[in-house]
């Protein structure tokens, strides 16, 4: 695990902005397979990525599930203080894979020829919980406003940000799991409807007040 890890950070450090931690992140061992980098925790048999989050907004249409608290606060149902290069660091640990398939082809440059084709990257589920309460899937909590009920249980995919001049736009962003599709989010989902920038609004009674600490826990997707 540890050479895995500097391998990865030697890959990874130049895509690191100034606001990733000078220090060198480390992996520690809990014990029974689990592991922390920052604050993340993490399964290496599950594969079951936990982390703290805030509950951001109850009122406001949403563009994210997920941002960086130094990002685009004002369109996110929660945020965090997570890093997301250490994110994606834990992602390569579990050995997710990242793809885009056909998803964000749409919002190429006018002119641009899309990528050679790949297939989509992992499928996880999202999950959130806080005191003590039984966890909840994140889709309960978002209404969609086409059809006036809770977003349908279904996946979100890695896949992935982009490096662009040397920097890791996810973190440089803050963007991390998008409502609304975005290339520079490192998850997407594949849903239709994630084209529409104002159909997603959060459901007011599913979360606890604004400002309430949660845990987000992200898993590889199961249909049962």
């Amino acid at each position: 695990m540890a050479r895995h890890l500097l391998l990865l950070l030697s890959c990874l450090c130049l895509a690191a902005p100034s606001r990733l931690p000078a220090a060198e992140p480390k992996v520690e061992s809990l014990g029974n397979g689990r592991f922390r980098l920052g604050g993340i925790e993490f399964d290496s048999g599950t594969r079951a990525i936990r982390f703290p989050c805030k509950v951001n907004t109850k009122h406001d249409v949403l563009e994210y599930v997920l941002v960086h608290e130094q990002g685009k606060v004002h369109e996110s149902l929660l945020t965090t203080a997570v890093s997301p290069l250490q994110l994606q660091i834990v992602l390569k640990l579990l050995s997710y894979v990242q793809g885009r398939g056909e998803l964000l082809d749409a919002y190429l440059p006018p002119g641009d020829a899309p990528p050679p084709p790949e297939p989509l990257g992992q499928t996880v589920e999202l999950w959130v919980e806080w005191d003590q309460k039984p966890p909840m899937p994140v889709n309960q909590a978002i209404r969609d406003r086409t059809t006036g009920v809770a977003l349908e249980r279904g996946p979100w995919v890695l896949t992935g940000s982009e490096v662009i001049k040397g920097k890791f736009q996810a973190e440089l962003e803050g963007s991390v799991i998008a409502l609304y599709r975005d290339p520079l989010a490192m998850f997407n989902s594949p849903h239709s409807r994630m084209v529409d920038d104002e159909n997603w609004f959060p459901i007011d009674a599913a979360l606890p007040e604004a400002g309430k600490p949660v845990t987000l826990t992200i898993r590889p997707f199961s249909k049962s």
